[in-house]
C-alpha cells in the first residue's frame, strides 16, 4: 500500500538534499537522555546522602547515652546518683532515663515482640543532650568514675566517624559516576558525529561544491536604484575543490585603456581543500568578463597564503593586485602584476614598504598621464589601527604620504574617486574596536602626490 502511494503521489523526501535522520541519530539522543537521566539520580543520592549524613552528625555529636550497671539492690541509688551527676554537669541541656517499654522498643528489632525484659539483666539507659561546645566528656566520665562506679559513657565517638567516613565514600563514588557517565556520553557523541560524517561524505562533498559557498551576480542600470534578480555564476567561477569562497570585499574594475579595454575584472578569494586530506590553504584569484559579465572566466590563481585583495589598473595593459596575507604574512602588504587583463598574474611578492596587520586593505588608481597614480588604505597598527593612505606615482615601487585618517582602532575600508581633486573612504573604526561604526570621508587627491 505504502509503494503505491508514493507511486501515485511520489516520494515526499525526493527533493531532500541531506538524507532524513537515521536509527543512529536517534539511539545516541536516547542514549544521552538515558545518561542524563542516570547522572541526575546519581548527583541526588550524593546530596542526599550528604545532607543526612550530616544532620545524622550534627545529632549523635550533641547527645550521648549512659549505661548503669546491672544490680537491683542498688540500681534505683544508682540512678539517682547518675541523673544528680549529669544534671550538675556544665554543658549537659538535658537528660532522661528511658522506660522499661522504650528499652524493649529497642530491643525488639533484635529479639522480637515476646522478648521477656524483666527477666533479662538489661542495663538502665539514659539519654543525654549536650549543647555541643562547653560539654566536657573526659571530665564527665572522671566525675562518673568517683560517683557511680560500673557506669558506661558512650558519646558516639566510635560509630559516629564510620558513619561519616561512608557518607564522604558514597559522595565521592557518586561524583565519580556522574564523571563517568559525563564523558560516555562525550565518547559516544564523538563517535557518532565522526561515523556520521563519515557515512556522509559525499553528501558533504556534494553540499560544498552545489551550495555551500555559491557564487551569485546582479546588475543595476539606474545607478543602483533597483537590482536584477540574482544569477548563480557558480559553475563558472568556482573549482571543485574550493570550499570558502568571496568576491573582493571592494569593487572590481573596466579597464580604460590598451587592449583589454572594456574587460570587467574582479577580486576574488578562496580556499583549497585537497582530495587527499592533506592540510588546505588560503588563496586570492580574479574573474574576468568579456562580456559585461554576461560570462565569466578564472584568472591565475595566487600562492598560498593570500587572502581579500582589490585590483586597479597601473597603465596601459597593467593591472595590480593588492592583497591581504593570511598566513606567513611578515605584517606586510602583497602585491602582484598582469599584463593581460587579468588572465595570468606574476608571482605573489611581499611590499616590505607597507606595513599591515591580517586585514583587509582597498586600492584604486587616479588616472594621469603615464603611470596612475596609485592610491591605498589600510590599518598600519598590529592590533588593526592607524588607517594611512598612501600613494604611489610608479606603479606601487614606493609610496608617500602615510597620512593617518584614523590613528585609533580601525579595520576593513573602502576607497573611490569623487572627482578630479578628491577621493572619498569608507572605513570601519571605534574607540574601544574597530567595528563599533563605519564612518566616511574625504581627502584631496593634490595632498596624496
Amino acid at each position: 500500500m505504502r509503494a503505491i502511494l508514493e507511486l501515485i503521489l511520489g516520494d515526499p523526501q525526493a527533493d531532500r538534499a541531506v538524507p532524513p535522520t537515521g536509527l543512529t541519530a536517534r539511539l545516541t539522543v536516547f542514549v544521552a537522555a538515558v545518561m542524563a537521566f542516570l547522572a541526575v539520580i546519581t548527583l541526588a543520592v550524593s546530596l542526599t546522602t550528604g545532607r543526612v549524613a550530616g544532620v545524622w552528625a550534627q545529632e549523635l555529636a550533641q547527645s550521648a547515652t549512659l549505661r548503669l550497671p546491672v544490680d537491683p539492690q542498688t540500681a534505683d541509688a544508682l540512678l539517682l546518683s547518675a541523673l544528680d551527676v549529669l544534671e550538675t554537669t556544665p554543658g549537659i541541656v538535658s537528660v532522661r532515663a528511658l522506660s522499661a517499654a522504650e528499652q524493649q522498643a529497642l530491643l525488639e528489632p533484635w529479639f522480637g515482640p515476646d522478648l521477656p525484659l524483666n527477666s533479662l539483666p538489661i542495663p538502665q539507659l539514659i539519654e543525654i543532650i549536650t549543647d555541643g561546645d562547653t560539654y566536657d566528656v573526659d571530665g564527665l566520665r572522671a566525675r562518673l568514675s568517683g560517683q557511680v562506679p560500673g557506669a558506661v559513657l558512650d558519646d558516639h565517638t566510635a560509630w559516629r566517624e564510620p558513619l561519616l567516613d561512608a557518607a564522604s565514600r558514597i559522595r565521592l563514588i557518586s561524583w565519580s559516576v556522574v564523571l563517568l557517565i559525563g564523558a560516555t556520553v562525550a565518547a559516544m557523541i564523538t563517535l557518532a558525529a565522526h561515523a556520521s560524517l563519515a557515512a556522509n561524505a559525499q553528501v558533504i562533498r556534494v553540499l560544498r561544491l552545489v551550495g555551500a559557498r555559491d557564487v551569485y551576480m546582479s546588475h543595476s542600470d539606474d545607478d543602483g536604484i533597483t537590482w536584477s534578480p540574482r544569477r548563480k555564476i557558480s559553475d563558472m567561477v568556482k573549482k571543485e575543490n574550493w570550499r570558502w569562497y568571496a568576491t573582493g570585499p571592494c569593487s572590481g574594475i573596466q579597464i580604460k585603456t590598451g587592449k583589454y579595454k572594456g574587460r570587467l575584472v574582479m577580486p576574488a578569494n578562496h580556499s583549497f581543500h585537497p582530495s587527499d586530506g592533506s592540510a588546505w590553504t588560503y588563496l586570492c584569484h580574479s574573474l574576468y568578463s568579456d562580456d559585461h559579465g554576461e560570462t565569466w572566466k578564472i584568472g591565475e590563481t595566487s600562492e598560498p597564503g593570500a587572502s581579500e585583495s582589490q585590483i586597479a589598473e597601473v597603465s596601459e595593459d597593467l593591472l595590480i593586485q593588492d592583497i591581504r596575507m593570511q598566513t606567513h604574512r611578515k605584517n606586510k602588504r602583497a602585491v602582484r602584476f598582469s599584463r593581460d587583463g587579468g588572465v595570468t598574474w606574476t608571482p605573489l611578492e611581499h611590499d616590505l614598504n607597507r606595513n599591515c596587520p591580517k586585514c583587509q586593505g582597498s586600492i584604486i588608481s587616479i588616472p594621469q598621464t603615464g603611470t596612475n597614480l596609485l592610491v591605498v588604505s589600510n590599518p598600519v597598527g598590529w592590533d588593526r589601527s592607524q588607517m594611512t593612505l598612501r600613494s604611489s606615482a610608479d606603479g606601487g615601487k614606493t609610496w608617500q604620504g602615510n597620512i593617518v585618517i584614523e590613528p585609533g582602532r580601525s579595520a576593513y575600508s573602502d576607497l573611490v574617486q569623487i572627482d578630479d581633486e578628491t577621493i572619498g573612504f569608507l572605513i570601519e573604526r571605534g574607540p574601544n574596536n574597530p567595528y563599533e561604526k563605519i564612518s566616511f570621508g574625504t581627502h584631496s587627491i593634490d595632498l596624496l602626490r
